[in-house]
C-alpha cells in the first residue's frame, strides 16, 4: 500500500514519506489526536497475509515496546485498519547515520560522543534479553541536537533464558542456517548461516565505528562472494583509521571486529565504558600526537630499521606459503509468501547480487527480487503469473513467462514488454550480445531471438522419436555454447552442449532436468533429487572426471523437468530446496468450511482430479517413482489404486460418462501429449486420437459422443476442439483465436461451452454455444481460471486472480443464442496454489447442485522455504 500527503489511517494524517525499514515503508504522520509527529512503519498489504510476517510485525512491536531507552525509537502502539498494519513509533528528527557518513570521514569527537550513544542502546537491549541483529548506519538515527536513536528492532529475537517460546514462528525466527542481517555489518557466524548472540551486535557495532572514522565499511567487495570472503577471511584496513584515533578506540576496534566470537568483547558495556572515557577526556587523543625525537633516538629507530629490513629478506626467501583458498560459504534465504515458493522458479543475476523467484500469496503467483544484502524481498509489478525467469548479462532486465508470452521487465524503468509468443514456456538465457534463447512450448524445440523483439528461430532439432522436446536453455560464459535439456526415451533424454553456430549438439548427462555451468569448469544438474557436479571440456563436449555430489534435496519438478538452478559470473549458485508439494483434497461447503479429507494428504504431485459419475471415486494424476501415472481415490476409504504404469507419461484424466474409461493425455509411441483411454479399473491403453500437436483433455459430454481437449496451434496459442466419438472421430475446432483458449467444459445438457481466454491480456471467463452459432459472454469481471459448471446450468464457478473461488449465476436469453451473467460473488479462499499458474486443469470439483466443493489445496507446512546461496565451491 502506498500511502501519499493528507491520507489518513485510523487517527493519523500522513504527512510525507519517510523511507523504508526492514519490514516495510515508513512514513511521517501527525496523531490527530494525541497532536504530534509520529512515524508509521506499514506492512505492505501484499504481504499482510503473510502470517510469518504479521507475527515478526507484533514481535517488533512488543520488543520494542519493552525498551523504554533514551537512546532507542519509542513505540506508542499498533495501528490495524482493514488489511493495513502499521507500527506507530516515535518519529526522529534528523538524518540517518549513513547519509552523514556519505559526506566522509566524521571528526573523532563527534564520531565517539555518536558511538557512546549506539553502545549505551545496545547494552539496554542486551540487557533486556534483546538482540538487534541489523545494527547498521542505516538504522542509526541523529537528532539535529546530537541525540542518537537506534531504531528497527524488527529483525531482534531474545536470547535470555525465560518462559519457553516453542511457537512455529520463533522456530523460523531463530532457525540455524537461516541469514538475517545485512552483509555488509553481518558478522562471520552469521555469514555462516549461525544464531545471531550478542556477539554479532558487538561486530556490527565496531562496523559502525570503523566506518563513522575513515567514511568507509570495514569490509567491502565488488560482489556477494567478495563481499562474504573479506568478511570471513581478511582484516580491516587498519591503516585507514586517522593517526590520531586513540589507542583505546584501536583495541576496541579489534576487539569488536574479532573473527571468533568467543575471542570477541564480551560485553558491549565495555565499549561504552571505554569510549564514555574518551569523550570526557579527549587528551589522549591529543597524546598520540609525535614527540619530538633526539639525534640518540634516531640512531637507535635506524638499527631496529636495519633489523627490520634484514628480517624482511629472510622473509621474501622463506616467506610462507599462501593462505588457503576463501572459505565456502553456504547461506540460506527465507522467501515469502511462506510456504509457496514455486522452487524450480528462481534465478540468480548475474552479478551475484539478487536472487528473483516465483511465489503465490492468496492463490496469486506473481515474480519477487531480493538483493542479497537485504532481508526484504520486493515483489515485482506486471508480473503476475510470471514463472522460470531469467536475467540479462548486465543483471538490469528480467525475461519470463505469463499469459502465453515470454515477456522483458527492465528492473530500473519498471517497462514491460511481450517479446514473442510462448504457449507454455520452459526456461530461457540471455547472453551479452542481446540473444535469449527460450523453450516457447511444453513440445517443441530451443528457440532464437532479440531480447528486443521479433521473430524467433529454431537452433535445436528433435531427434525424433527419441525426443519429445528441448528446454531449460543455459548459455555458457562465451555466449556462444549453451546447455540445454531433451525429454524423451531413456536413450534420448539428459543434459546437451549446443553451439549458436553449429547445429551438431553432444550428450553430456542422464539428469532429471536441465543444467547450469559455473565459472570454474563444472557443470551443475540435478539426478534423483541430489545435485551433481562435473567438469565440462568444451573442446571435446564431453564431461570429464568423477561426478561429485554437491547437495541432497535440491528441487527439480519432474512434471516439467526443470530444476531450480542458477549460477552467476563469478561463480556463485543458488538452488531451490526441495520440499514436496503436498495437497489434501478436502470436501468444503460454500463458505470454505471443512466437511471431510479424503483420503491422506500427498505428497506426490497429486492434480487434475475428475470426479466418476457414481461420486464415489476419484481419478487423479500423481508423479510417483519419477513418472506420472493415472491414479483412482476411493472417496469411502482413501484408498488409492493406480491406474496406468506405462514408462511415458500419462496425465489430467477425464471420466466417460458410464464410469468405464478414463481418457488422458500420454507421451506413448514417442509423441507427447497425445489422447488415450483406458478402462477405469486399469489396463493397458488405446490411442484415441494422434496428430503433429499436443493435446489436454478437458471434458467428456455426458451423452458421450464428444471429447473436448486443447491444443497448441502452428500460428495460434492453445485453440479449443471438439473429437466426435460416434462417427469418424473427426477433430473440430470450436473456440480459435490468437488468444490462447483453453480449460472448456460443456455444461449437463450439452447447449453451452465455458472457458478461459486471455485476449484481453489477462485471462477470463467465457460463456458461448456449443451445438450452434452465437455470441460468447464474459462472465467473470477482474479475471478469472479454471471454470466449473454447476450440474443444473445456473451457475458457472472459477478462481479470481486472488484465490477466491468465484460463483455467477447464469441464465439463457429468451431467444436462447446466449447466457447473461449475473454478478460473480466471493465464496471462499480456495488454497489452490495460483490459479493463473501453470496448473493442471481445474484442481476442485463442483458436487451436484453446488452446495459443496471437493478442493484439491496445497497444504502448507510450518517450515521456511528455502533458498540456498553457495559461494567459493571449488570442487575437487
Amino acid at each position: 500500500m502506498r500511502l501519499a500527503a493528507g491520507d489518513t489511517l485510523g487517527v493519523y494524517e500522513i504527512v510525507a514519506p519517510a523511507g523504508r525499514g526492514a519490514m516495510g515503508e515508513v512514513y511521517r504522520a501527525r496523531d490527530r489526536r494525541l497532536k504530534r509527529e509520529v512515524a508509521l512503519k506499514i506492512i505492505p498489504e501484499a504481504l499482510a497475509a503473510d502470517a510469518e510476517r504479521v507475527a515478526r510485525f507484533h514481535r517488533e512491536a512488543e520488543v520494542l515496546a519493552s525498551l523504554n531507552h533514551p537512546h532507542i525509537a519509542h513505540v506508542y502502539g499498533l495501528e490495524e485498519t482493514g488489511p493495513t498494519k502499521a507500527l506507530v513509533m516515535e518519529f526522529v528528527e534528523g538524518d540517518d547515520l549513513a547519509t552523514r557518513i556519505g559526506f566522509g570521514p566524521m571528526p573523532l569527537r563527534e564520531a565517539l560522543a555518536i558511538a557512546k550513544q549506539i553502545a549505551d542502546a545496545l547494552s539496554a537491549a542486551h540487557d533486556a534479553g534483546i538482540v538487534h541483529r541489523d545494527v547498521k548506519p542505516a538504522n542509526i538515527r541523529v537528532r539535529p541536537d546530537g541525540v542518537v536513536k537506534v531504531l528497527d528492532f524488527g529483525l531482534a529475537k531474545t536470547f535470555a533464558h525465560g518462559p519457553s517460546d516453542d511457537t512455529e514462528t520463533m522456530a523460523a525466527m531463530t532457525q540455524v542456517g537461516v541469514v538475517v542481517g545485512t552483509p555488509k555489518y553481518m558478522s562471520p557466524e552469521q555469514a555462516t548461516g549461525q544464531p545471531a548472540t550478542r556477539a554479532a551486535d558487538i561486530w556490527a557495532f565496531g562496523c559502525v565505528l570503523y566506518e563513522m572514522l575513515t567514511g568507509r565499511a570495514a569490509f567491502e567487495g565488488d560482489t556477494m562472494t567478495a563481499l562474504m570472503a573479506r568478511v570471513l577471511n581478511a582484516e580491516p584496513d587498519w591503516s585507514a583509521l586517522p593517526a590520531t584515533t586513540p589507542p583505546v578506540v584501536r583495541r576496541l576496534l579489534r576487539r569488536c571486529l574479532e573473527k571468533q566470537a568467543s575471542l570477541r568483547l564480551r560485553d558491549i558495556a565495555d565499549a561504552r565504558c571505554d569510549l564514555e572515557d574518551q569523550v570526557a577526556d579527549p587528551g589522549e587523543a591529543s597524546a598520540t600526537a609525535l614527540p619530538k625525537v633526539t639525534s640518540r633516538e634516531r640512531l637507535l629507530w635506524g638499527a631496529a630499521l636495519g633489523l627490520v629490513l634484514v628480517a624482511t629478506g629472510a622473509w621474501v626467501v622463506f616467506r610462507p606459503p599462501p593462505e588457503p583458498a576463501m572459505s565456502e560459504v553456504r547461506l540460506e534465504m527465507s522467501t515469502p509468501p511462506e510456504g509457496l515458493l514455486d522452487s524450480v522458479s528462481l534465478s540468480l543475476s548475474p552479478d551475484g547480487q539478487r536472487v528473483v523467484f516465483a511465489a503465490a500469496l492468496n492463490g496469486q503467483s506473481q515474480l519477487w527480487v531480493r538483493s542479497l544484502d537485504s532481508v526484504t524481498p520486493e515483489p515485482l509489478r506486471g508480473t503476475t503469473g510470471g514463472q522460470y525467469p531469467f536475467w540479462s548479462a548486465d543483471s538490469r532486465s528480467i525475461a519470463f513467462f505469463a499469459d502465453s508470452s515470454l515477456k522483458r521487465l527492465d528492473i530500473d524503468t519498471g517497462t514491460l514488454k511481450a517479446l514473442a509468443r510462448a504457449q507454455a514456456g520452459r526456461g530461457g538465457t540471455w547472453n551479452s550480445d542481446g540473444v535469449i534463447l527460450f523453450a516457447p512450448t511444453a513440445s517443441g524445440a530451443i528457440f532464437r531471438i532479440a531480447a528486443t523483439g521479433g521473430e524467433p528461430a529454431a537452433v535445436t532439432k528433435l531427434d525424433l522419436p527419441r525426443q519429445t522436446d528441448h528446454r531449460s536453455p543455459s548459455f555458457l560464459p562465451d555466449g556462444r555454447h549453451f546447455l540445454y535439456y531433451a525429454r524423451g526415451t531413456t536413450e534420448g533424454r539428459g543434459v546437451y552442449l549446443a553451439d549458436l553456430e553449429s547445429e551438431q549438439t553432444h550428450y553430456l548427462a542422464d539428469a532429471d532436468a536441465g543444467g547450469v555451468y559455473i565459472s570454474n569448469g563444472y557443470v551443475l544438474f540435478v539426478r534423483l533429487g541430489s545435485l551433481i557436479a562435473q567438469r565440462l571440456d568444451v573442446g571435446s563436449a564431453a564431461l570429464t572426471g568423477s561426478p561429485i555430489v554437491v547437495a541432497d534435496r535440491v528441487a527439480a519438478f519432474g512434471g516439467v523437468s526443470l530444476a531450480g538452478l542458477s549460477a552467476a559470473a563469478d561463480g556463485t549458485f543458488v538452488y531451490g530446496n526441495a520440499r514436496p508439494a503436498t495437497r489434501q483434497l478436502i470436501r468444503v461447503d460454500r463458505a470454505g468450511r471443512e466437511v471431510e479429507k479424503i483420503g491422506a494428504a500427498d505428497d506426490m504431485d497429486m492434480t487434475s482430479p475428475s470426479l466418476a459419475p457414481d461420486g464415489r471415486r476419484v481419478a487423479v494424476s500423481r508423479f510417483v517413482d519419477s513418472n506420472w501415472d493415472i491414479w483412482g481415490l476411493e472417496i469411502g476409504s482413501g484408498a488409492l489404486t493406480r491406474v496406468t504404469s506405462d514408462p511415458a507419461i500419462d496425465y489430467a484424466p477425464i471420466w466417460s460418462p458410464d464410469g468405464r474409461t478414463l481418457a488422458f493425455r500420454s507421451g506413448r509411441r514417442g509423441r507427447i501429449n497425445q489422447l488415450y483411454t483406458t478402462p477405469s479399473d486399469g489396463g493397458t491403453g488405446e490411442l484415441l486420437l494422434e496428430t503433429p500437436l499436443p493435446k489436454y483433455p478437458n471434458d467428456w459430454s455426458r451423452d458421450g459422443r464428444v471429447l473436448l481437449y486443447h491444443s497448441t496451434g502452428l500460428r495460434t496459442a492453445n485453440d479449443i476442439w471438439a473429437l466426435r466419438l460416434d462417427g469418424d472421430r473427426q477433430p473440430a475446432v470450436v473456440v480459435q483465436s490468437a488468444a490462447d483458449e483453453r480449460d472448456a467444459q460443456l455444461s449437463d445438457d450439452g447447449k453451452w461451452i465455458a472457458y478461459q481466454s486471455n485476449d484481453t491480456g489477462r485471462y477470463e471467463i467465457y460463456v458461448q454455444r456449443f451445438d450452434q452459432p452465437g455470441g460468447r459472454v464474459m462472465v467473470s469481471n477482474a479475471g478469472g481460471a479454471q471454470v466449473r459448471w454447476r450440474r443444473d446450468g445456473k451457475e458457472l464457478f472459477y478462481v479470481a486472480l486472488d484465490g477466491q473461488l468465484m460463483a455467477a449465476p447464469v441464465r439463457e436469453s429468451d431467444d436462447e443464442r446466449t447466457l447473461i451473467p449475473g454478478a460473480p460473488v466471493k465464496l471462499f479462499a480456495s488454497q489452490l496454489g495460483g490459479a493463473l499458474q501453470d496448473v493442471n486443469r481445474q484442481q476442485y470439483i463442483v458436487e451436484g447442485n453446488g452446495q459443496h466443493f471437493l478442493v484439491n489445496r496445497l497444504i502448507t507446512n510450518s517450515e521456511s522455504t528455502l533458498i540456498t546461496v553457495v559461494m567459493n565451491w571449488q570442487g575437487q
